[in-house]
């Protein structure tokens, strides 16, 4: 099998956000989550988009970009290293996995467009942005509300949701969604 970086950071991101909404283990999601995070920010920087890491300084001005590289990727490195440090013990916070699965899906969202991104994609970024009430006045929408209230367990009634949100929308809208291909996790 032949796949793409952006291929290989997009299922990884899919099977992550799965893995997040069905309630499973955080490690392996995060783990996942943080690979495609870092495959999708590699990729804006080569192909020289702003990458979600980017945005991060504008609320902390006093930290540079590299420091943000090394806060995103502090969980990641202890579950892929023991050299250093092999008693080392890990307080994992599960919204972790949230944290790392938003700038995958932006920065992946950045490389394929709106259009393209997958359906797991376009629901993680709208419960994100619910739940975090970052949309604000237009977290007032009923999709949105609809996708804030579901239960993480419930990744068939998140789809079911943003699938409806995608066929409820205004007529000109730029959110056209595809759904993941046949047989991918």
């Amino acid at each position: 099998m032949k796949i793409t970086k952006l291929d290989a950071a997009e299922r990884q991101m899919m099977a992550a956000v799965r893995m997040h909404f069905d309630n499973l283990d955080p490690i392996p999601a995060y783990t996942l989550a943080n690979a495609a995070r870092e495959l999708a920010a590699s990729l804006c920087k080569h192909r020289r988009l702003q990458q979600t890491a980017h945005w991060a300084l504008v609320d902390h001005p006093t930290m540079s970009l590299n420091d943000v590289y090394k806060w995103a990727s502090r969980h990641a490195n202890f579950l892929k290293h023991a050299n250093n440090d092999p008693d080392e013990v890990l307080d994992f916070d599960p919204r972790a996995v949230d944290d790392a699965l938003y700038p995958a899906c932006a920065d992946l969202r950045a490389l394929r467009g709106s259009q393209q991104q997958p359906i797991e994609a376009y629901v993680f970024d709208q419960w994100y942005l619910a739940i975090h009430d970052i949309l604000g006045e237009h977290n007032k929408h009923d999709e949105l509300r609809d996708i804030a209230s579901l239960p993480l367990n419930s990744s068939l009634e998140a789809s079911a949701c943003s699938r409806r949100c995608a066929l409820n929308r205004r007529t000109g809208s730029p959110f056209t969604r595809r759904a993941a291909p046949q047989g991918d996790p």
